[in-house]
């Protein structure tokens, strides 16, 4: 998949029907990949700063994606906000994280009404543990609470995507 030119295709959150979303880190733009004609191509689908999401050129915004239900869900990196994002009426609203922010999210995983958010540290941000931030979500995605962050014994070098095993282990993978 190719998006803009300079720009950073991040993450990919398939979704019912065949289609998926792929987030942009250095362009302000969330893609549309959906069968057509017999191929798959990746069209604009979202102009990010027309929905309200403050973008700052250079920078890791938008990463991880995820579809929950009847929305997505996308962390932007260098932020720390968390949105929730309807398809059908691609209205953006920021999740309530009471005051909380997840910096330097990246890769996103669902399960029985948690979020796992990777985060990374590779920037070297001050005061910023690499882990897996565990978000316990409402049933609207409106509102959600850090309730932990996992790190092993031996840390984190850079967390960068995260899977959830069927047991209650978590597969991480490390960029660097």
């Amino acid at each position: 998949m190719k998006g803009a030119p300079g720009g950073f295709v991040n993450d990919v959150a398939p979704v019912s029907g065949g289609v998926a979303y792929v987030t942009d880190s250095f362009k302000p733009v969330v893609y549309r990949v959906a069968r057509s004609e017999g191929r798959w191509p990746m069209r604009p689908w979202l102009d990010v700063r027309a929905a309200g999401i403050d973008w700052t050129d250079g920078e890791h915004n938008l990463n991880g994606v995820i579809s929950v239900g009847r929305h997505l869900l996308a962390v932007q990196s260098n932020t720390g906000q968390l949105w929730r994002i309807d398809p059908a009426s691609r209205e953006v609203a920021e999740v309530d994280l009471g005051g909380e922010l997840l910096r330097n999210g990246d890769g996103l995983a669902w399960r029985d009404g948690r979020l796992y958010v990777s985060q990374g540290n590779l920037f070297d941000t001050p005061g910023a543990q690499a882990r897996v931030a565990v978000v316990a979500m409402d049933p609207g995605l409106a509102s959600g609470r850090l309730v932990t962050g996992l790190v092993p014994p031996e840390g984190f070098q850079h967390p960068s995507a995260v899977a959830l095993t069927g047991g209650s282990d978590a597969r991480l993978l490390r960029s660097r």
